[in-house]
């Protein structure tokens, strides 16, 4: 119910879209973010599940890439050329990916860290009764070991924490 009665969740007979993910639509956490992709171009890509951090951001930039067309200056500068992953044919993470909730809270994701900001935003979405991602501590998770963020480590692993804070704002500021 996204404010509107569109009866889905009395329609779900059992069925977990986000399985056992937390959060949820509008929220930071991997059910809202975490989406599965899918690439069918059978001339230029065999079948296979690409791994590696990936944004839908970089799209714009890899289809340039594989196109081989030159972007207009200062169109998509988000994006990232990453065609080979595109492709299938590249494993590697993105250096990283930023997330964003319905509170505009951003979240950093590096390699098997997840670094979710402090916000005095309110923690639970009206409408959905959603898990937003909200804390006013901030969050950290080791999405690796614990894909369902059931574990805040942010206290065990401070030096990490205040790595990708920095990092999250070098990119909020435009200086990567």
């Amino acid at each position: 119910d996204d404010g509107y009665q569109d009866h889905a969740f009395e329609m779900l007979n059992g069925h977990k879209p986000m399985l056992d993910y937390r959060g949820g639509k509008y929220s930071l956490y991997e059910a809202g973010t975490r989406i599965p992709f899918i690439v069918r171009w059978p001339a230029a890509i065999s079948p296979s599940k690409q791994q590696g951090l990936f944004s839908q951001v970089d799209v714009y930039a890899s289809l340039a890439e594989i196109l081989e067309q030159k972007l207009p200056a200062g169109a998509a500068p988000d994006s990232k050329p990453r065609s080979l992953s595109l492709l299938g044919r590249d494993q590697t993470d993105r250096k990283y990916v930023v997330e964003q909730n319905l509170n505009n809270t951003l979240a950093i994701i590096e390699g098997e860290w997840k670094y979710l900001q402090p916000s005095d935003k309110p923690a639970i979405e009206f409408w959905t009764r959603m898990e937003l991602g909200n804390n006013p501590q901030g969050e950290l998770y080791n999405i690796s070991s614990d894909p369902y963020e059931k574990h805040n480590v942010i206290k065990e692993h401070p030096e990490i924490a205040t790595r990708l804070a920095k990092e999250l704002k070098k990119v909020i500021d435009r200086k990567e």
